[in-house]
């Protein structure tokens, strides 16, 4: 093994894995099984997610491991797999608002821009970045990659200049969940409208792959003859 390789293996031991045993601890203890889980969040506070999501349990533990991540997790996988749903339950198993934005395709879209008149349209990015909560950007495998690195500018750096003048640092309780239907790597044979995204772009993400559930499915339709 070498020195580069036994410096990785003590930093997994000693930093990432008491970090990520200690929230899954938590979340266990409290939880309920499929129809509900109770979970403590960063700041003490117990709050409930009713039929969560199958993949919550990871996401939570990924946006609070920041050593890995930095609190951003992109999660890719079928269309109705649940990904809205899953950054939903996020948002409630946290206690955080929470935001969507579809497909970015200009940088305006998340910093916001003056009108004729010289009015700032403000963004539910700006408000995100400042005031924290959980924010989606969903369909991001779709989105342009000048927008796309837009966003790797304020993950990578923490702050962002808005066009009404103000530097906004990064709330200390802005969680950052992306979501599509590829990769990142592009288009294929059966999303044939994805974007290639740069790899810094990618970097800045912990990727989590879902698939369909069937027992999740069951859980929440209201028809289950029909699921």
């Amino acid at each position: 093994m070498s020195v580069f390789d036994t410096a990785i293996e003590t930093m997994v031991e000693t930093t990432i894995n008491p970090i990520v045993e200690s929230l899954r601890k938590e979340i266990k203890q409290a939880g309920g099984g499929i129809k509900e889980l109770v979970v403590t969040t960063p700041k003490g506070k117990v709050s409930k997610v009713s039929t969560p999501h199958p993949l919550l349990e990871d996401v939570l533990v990924d946006l609070n491991c920041e050593s890995i991540n930095d609190a951003n997790v992109y999660v890719w996988g079928p269309s109705g797999s649940g990904k809205t749903t899953l950054a939903e339950h996020v948002a409630t198993a946290m206690d955080l608002p929470f935001y969507g934005q579809g497909t970015l395709t200009a940088k305006h879209e998340l910093v916001g821009f003056r009108d004729a008149n010289g009015n700032v349209a403000e963004t539910l990015f700006y408000k995100w970045a400042k005031n924290g909560g959980v924010f989606l950007a969903d369909e991001f495998d779709r989105s342009h990659p000048a927008a796309a690195v837009c966003l790797n500018q304020f993950l990578a750096n923490g702050w962002m200049e808005f066009p009404n003048g103000e530097i906004v640092r990064r709330c200390q309780d802005s969680y950052m969940i992306a979501a599509g239907n590829s990769p990142l790597g592009g288009r294929d044979r059966k999303y044939n409208t994805a974007q290639p995204q740069d790899a810094a772009v990618k970097d800045r993400f912990c990727f989590e792959h879902i698939g369909y559930d069937e027992k999740f499915e069951l859980s929440i339709s209201p028809n289950r003859e029909w699921a």
